[in-house]
């Protein structure tokens, strides 16, 4: 629970061989305008694959967010479909 503005964003993203585009919002301070969280997901084939979080707890940046989300974002591209 907060005090913050939701704004819808999509991204494309790779999972395995596929390009989805991810969708989902971002949360925005009311205050300042601060980009505080966003909770993206894809739906390559019959699967939901969300990603994404905040950086609200101490020691935390922005920085540190978006190298956690590069890492995401590998697995997902090594994601393989066993058929």
């Amino acid at each position: 629970m907060g005090v913050y503005e939701l704004r819808p964003t999509e991204e494309l993203i790779l999972i395995g061989s596929e390009s989805p585009t991810a969708s989902g919002d971002q949360g925005y301070s009311l205050e300042d305008g601060t980009f505080l969280f966003e909770f993206p997901f894809a739906r390559p084939r019959e699967i939901r694959s969300n990603y994404g979080g905040d950086w609200q707890r101490p020691g935390l940046t922005h920085d540190v967010y978006l190298a956690d989300k590069a890492v995401i974002r590998q697995v997902l591209a090594s994601w393989r479909w066993i058929e």
